[in-house]
């Protein structure tokens, strides 16, 4: 019987740089996030994601499969856009049926979309938190320099 081969991470944990015995990991994705089927973009939903192709997307990493994510953040982002023009015109506050001031449901809605956009751009990698997610162990740098891994006994 022969040896079963070992995972290229407990290698590189292990110390072994010879990179000809470490597996290419790299996603094989060569084509860039697709609008799904039955899927239709607005004007604005579709600069969106024009931005997202060209600013937001790693080749690479994202592919034809990514493209649901990237009509979230479009829409998301569009539909924060059409809120803040609202809030932009009437104001934050507004009169309650009473009488009252009282903060426009623009506002709340606005918030609610914000947090929901910073956790889909999380997902998609639009965040620097988010790109931290989708680097990998070994990092981008050469042979020989520290990784996030170097600390691993």
């Amino acid at each position: 019987m022969s040896r079963r081969p070992t995972a290229t991470i407990l290698k590189l944990i292990q110390g072994d740089t010879n990179t000809a015995r470490h597996r290419d990991d790299a996603p094989k994705i060569a084509t860039p996030p697709v609008v799904p089927p039955g899927c239709v973009l607005s004007p604005d939903e579709r600069a969106m994601w024009d931005w997202l192709l060209e600013n937001i997307a790693v080749p690479g990493v994202h592919g034809a499969g990514d493209g649901a994510a990237f009509v979230l953040v479009a829409r998301l982002w569009a539909r924060k856009q059409s809120v803040d023009e609202k809030i932009a015109g009437q104001g934050l506050v507004m009169k309650s049926p009473k009488g009252k001031p009282e903060v426009s449901p623009n506002a709340r809605l606005s918030r609610d979309l914000n947090d929901q956009l910073r956790l889909a751009l999380a997902d998609i990698g639009g965040t620097p938190g988010g790109r931290y997610k989708l680097s990998g162990p070994r990092g981008s740098g050469a042979a020989g320099e520290a990784t996030s891994w170097d600390e691993i006994d």
